[in-house]
């Protein structure tokens, strides 16, 4: 009940405007992400291909250690898992 009425609040005092902005911590995940919308399409379109000669699937290993080659900035194994 309280979203509510701090919603209803805003918008007395705010309109529209204050209901829909976002107020993100300069912390946030979305400010920290190493891997942005195309390297994470990269990765998605590697993941989905042939896998490297000598093995049956992709592991995050093996995704990391290629991040490194297609991608400008270099990602780590936890910023590969998380895209």
């Amino acid at each position: 009940m309280a979203a509510v009425t701090n919603t209803v609040t805003k918008y007395i005092h705010g309109g529209i405007d204050a209901v829909t902005e976002f107020k993100r911590n300069i912390n946030s995940d979305n400010t920290r992400r190493k891997v942005d919308g195309r390297a994470e399409a990269r990765l998605i379109e590697l993941a989905c291909g042939s896998v490297l000669e000598g093995h049956s699937r992709w592991t995050l290993r093996l995704l990391e250690e290629e991040s490194r080659v297609i991608l400008e900035a270099p990602a780590g194994r936890e910023a590969v898992r998380n895209a």
